[in-house]
């Protein structure tokens, strides 16, 4: 307070004590660092039963003595909920090693998009042989990317098309090469995603819709094909809209700027 001469002639003092704040923040940073540990840990060792359901499903379709068409149905079946495992166990992983400060490792080498592309529409339209999945490809589509990368990534986009596109309407992947970058777009119709969503639709843990079976995924998808398109140089994107639908637009560069 100050006097009519403008002098100080009295003041108030105020502390608080951040003690307790701070200890529950570093609480919750080591719990956090736990559970991270933890998952990686855990997907990690899915992966040798997975690997032998795997196997053992592959022996009994190749068998000398044939399967009936019912057990033949519930092998496949099988088989198509261990790739899916195997996609979510991957993509935890690769959760784990980023939140740890690491990058995704990837291995360059000479590979067509549009193969990789056709190799994921074909696997997807065989696990979901109700749904329909398209490819449209122009122009030279090769570049230098990892291939086991690229096939994450489109399975991905397809499987979040899947979740939240209308089942009735066709999911179409496009493949352009015809400029100095290669261009991969998924679309799907359905419900758009909400437009206060789209700021944070490659965060981890965000879903595209609130639609769906919330069992179909975890909501790391989205989020590892950010991560793969960044590691190689390239952008992604998406629109979405009642009229028009839902694009993801990935835009890669042939080679490496390194």
């Amino acid at each position: 307070m100050r006097d009519a001469a403008g002098r100080t002639v009295a003041g108030v003092a105020v502390s608080t004590d951040v003690t307790q704040h701070h200890e529950l923040q570093e609480a919750l940073r080591r719990e956090g660092d736990v559970r991270e540990k933890l998952l990686g840990i855990v997907s990690h060792d899915l992966r040798n039963p997975l690997q032998a359901i795997s196997t053992v499903s592959h022996l009994l379709l190749s068998s000398s003595e044939p399967l009936s068409p019912p057990q033949r149905k519930w092998v496949t079946r099988i088989r198509t909920s261990v790739r899916r495992m195997d996609r979510l166990i991957r993509d935890l992983l690769d959760f784990v090693r980023i939140r740890q400060g690491e990058t995704l490792p990837v291995e360059r080498q000479p590979v067509s998009l549009e193969e990789v592309g056709r190799t994921a529409v074909d696997e997807l339209q065989a696990a979901h042989p109700h749904r329909q999945l398209l490819l449209e490809a122009r122009g030279g589509t090769c570049g230098e990317w990892d291939p086991e990368r690229l096939m994450q990534l489109v399975g991905n986009l397809l499987s979040n098309a899947l979740t939240h596109g209308a089942e009735a309407a066709p999911i179409l992947v496009r493949v352009d090469g015809e400029g100095e970058q290669v261009v991969l777009e998924v679309s799907n119709q359905g419900n758009p995603i909400p437009p206060e969503l789209l700021p944070r639709i490659f965060e981890p843990f965000t879903r595209a819709s609130e639609g769906g079976n919330a069992l179909k995924g975890v909501g790391l998808g989205l989020f590892i094909v950010h991560e793969i398109v960044a590691v190689h140089g390239g952008r992604i994107d998406v629109s979405s809209s009642a009229a028009t639908g839902t694009t993801f637009r990935v835009r890669l560069p042939r080679t490496s700027k390194a």
